[in-house]
């Protein structure tokens, strides 16, 4: 019995210290554990078309003073609510008018009818006319003061398509009594001595007038006045 008495005392003692032991280890590795590591995965799950990503900026003529540059930073956002409402038009438009390039989308420079792809774009720099003040609102411009109006008049310009499987930009011949206005809200305060001056919200194809083919039709009306 003794004997017996002394085996079982001396098998807890072992099963103790096992146990102690696997604790103390169990603690003592959690405790001197690598934290882990966060990662921060940069972008969005959803990449932006290639045909909304216009440039930042752009370069203008000076609306204060034609013989000198400027630039305007370009939103998106009036883009992106159209293309929402899966309106492609005024998105080529401003690539075919305001940049001068032709929509980046699959095949758009060796389909037959757009080669040379760029031939008859014009870029904001191009405009021909400017003017300040918006009468007549157009899309969510109001009639504030610091809007001004580039007029530009491309001779070709890039169609929506979606009949055709080859491509979905064709190059048009401009009708001849359409001019493009493109809204930039200027700054307050305007710096013309900062890297930017503005940011151009907008734009479409007005109707010239009968007087003179290069303008909007009603522009004295249209736009509170002519700065160059």
């Amino acid at each position: 019995m003794v004997l017996l008495h002394g085996l079982r005392a001396h098998l807890q003692q072992d099963y103790l210290r096992g146990r102690f032991r696997g604790i103390y280890e169990r603690v003592t590795t959690t405790r001197f554990m690598a934290a882990p590591t966060l990662r921060v995965i940069q972008g969005s799950a959803k990449s932006c078309p290639t045909w909304l990503d216009f440039p930042s900026t752009l370069v203008a003529l000076s609306p204060f003073d034609k013989s000198k540059p400027c630039r305007f930073r370009v939103s998106r956002e009036d883009a992106s609510k159209a293309a929402r409402a899966r309106r492609l038009q005024p998105i080529w438009d401003i690539w075919s008018a305001v940049i001068g390039e032709p929509p980046p989308v699959p095949n758009v420079r060796i389909w037959g009818v757009n080669v040379p792809a760029e031939e008859g774009l014009t870029t904001l720099v191009e405009a021909h006319a400017c003017f300040r003040g918006v009468n007549r609102a157009l899309a969510e411009d109001d009639n504030g003061d610091n809007v001004v109006a580039y007029i530009l008049k491309p001779s070709h310009f890039y169609e929506h398509v979606t009949t055709n499987m080859v491509c979905a930009a064709s190059k048009r011949p401009t009708p001849q009594d359409l001019v493009y206005a493109l809204h930039v809200r200027l700054d307050i305060p305007c710096d013309l001595e900062s890297a930017t001056i503005g940011v151009i919200t907008h734009g479409g194809f007005v109707r010239v007038g009968s007087e003179d083919s290069l303008l909007p039709e009603d522009h004295a009306s249209r736009y509170t006045s002519r700065l160059w």
